[in-house]
């Protein structure tokens, strides 16, 4: 009975299934599946291609969506020139843009003009049009940049002239990977940057190319940083006093991924509308694996990091150490108590190699009262505490190797044996 009501509460990500129906074998209804890419050429590869979907729904406006995908639809066909260049064409883009004025019950591509290769059909050699048509983001080509998908959306508020506000109308942020277009005049510096379209006002019709803002860099970047892995949420509660907000977090692979080199989480945040963005607060962590916010009290803040644990009261302005009584410092996973802000859980380690390699992980969690120490609950797990959260009041950690343990007054219980667990949502 207790599997039950907790897996009612829970979704597992990581293996692929969905906790709940794991644990309590929930039926779930079957829906008529809706075709997104509704502009691709179903008979030709690689336009027909596309994977890693995102959707992202208005909270104003419900019944508005915007999918974002990698979507090769305007890439050259694979008998074009050399089969082996397939399945892409050097200086188109990839991050594919659909919406739904309905709810999802029907889409739209829109076509918009840029580079593309949709005429390339073969077999001769393609030659890219620079105004021809496409189906992903517009303005890159013609900044010099090359939109290259992974992609991450969110609606927030329109700014206006009194600040942010429902009452402005919606904005659309769509993040993604880009690379420069010319190498011998390149946009940036390094192999791919993050960068994020806007686009206001969708619930009123589709986009044209020209309601779309010019894309912006976010990531800071170096000749050798390959920055990926992008995710990208906007603060659109009316009562947070950082209502409008923007935050991005991404990987900074230095010397380009090669050789074990630094890979450290990035976190940047815009105040005015995507327009600017700067990517370290004060105190904050510099290699970040965790972020949460508290869902009651606005701007409380906690993080977990390479280095330690850090907390903010002010929404991520400014951010403090919080290390003292806690024996190890690779900081993995972050949970916070949603009736008490100034109780937290974080697991950690010695260091990566112990986290997440082939021996014991020398892994502990720990707890947090106010300025206290951090106290451990218990003692070492062998396997790396992935992912915590609270489900009633109930502390739950999810193992790299699968195991679901909820910390009851006795020690921790285990709850189920999963193939893997990545994150926990209560």
């Amino acid at each position: 009975m207790e599997r039950r009501s907790l897996g009612r509460r829970l979704l597992a990500l990581g293996a692929i299934l969905a906790l709940s129906a794991a644990i309590a074998g929930v039926a779930r209804a079957v829906v008529a599946d809706t075709e997104v890419t509704v502009g691709s050429n179903d008979a030709i590869f690689s336009q027909n291609k596309q994977n890693e979907p995102w959707v992202a729904i208005d909270p104003a406006h419900p019944s508005v969506l915007a999918s974002g995908a990698n979507d090769n639809i305007d890439m050259e066909a694979c008998n074009a020139g050399d089969p082996t260049t397939c399945p892409f064409t050097d200086g188109v883009g990839s991050s594919g843009i659909a919406f739904s004025l309905d709810g999802g019950a029907t889409w739209t591509q829109p076509i918009y003009t840029g580079n593309s290769a949709r005429a390339c059909l073969g077999p001769a050699a393609c030659v890219v049009d620079p105004t021809g048509p496409i189906g992903t983001l517009p303005w890159f080509s013609e900044n010099g940049l090359v939109s290259d998908g992974d992609p991450t959306l969110a609606f927030g508020p329109k700014p206006g002239a009194g600040g942010f506000s429902w009452a402005n109308g919606s904005r659309l942020y769509y993040a993604t990977l880009t690379s420069s277009l010319l190498s011998e005049d390149p946009a940036f510096k390094g192999a791919e940057a993050i960068a994020v379209s806007r686009v206001d006002d969708v619930n009123l019709r589709i986009p044209t190319k020209t309601q779309w803002l010019p894309p912006v860099l976010v990531s800071r970047q170096s000749s050798t940083t390959f920055s990926d892995k992008e995710a990208l949420w906007v603060d659109n509660a009316e009562s947070s006093p950082h209502f409008g907000n923007v935050y991005i977090c991404n990987v900074a692979f230095r010397s380009s991924g090669l050789g074990g080199a630094p890979e450290p989480v990035m976190l940047a945040r815009s105040t005015d509308g995507g327009e600017t963005w700067a990517d370290h607060r004060p105190g904050a962590q510099r290699d970040v694996h965790s972020l949460a916010w508290h869902p009651r009290e606005p701007g409380h803040a906690y993080e977990a990091g390479g280095g330690g644990a850090a907390r903010s009261d002010d929404g991520g302005e400014t951010w403090k150490p919080a290390d003292a009584g806690r024996d190890r410092h690779y900081v993995w996973a972050v949970a916070v108590d949603p009736a008490d802000p100034g109780r937290w859980y974080v697991s950690a380690s010695t260091g990566p190699f112990a986290a997440h390699g082939r021996g014991p992980a020398q892994a502990r969690i720990y707890r947090r009262d106010g300025e206290a120490p951090w106290e451990a609950l218990g003692g070492d797990f062998d396997s790396m505490p992935y992912a915590l959260c609270l489900v009633d009041g109930r502390l739950v950690a999810g193992l790299r190797d699968g195991t679901l343990l909820a910390l009851d007054p006795g020690g921790w219980t285990e709850l189920a044996a999963l193939p893997s667990v990545l994150a926990l949502a209560a």
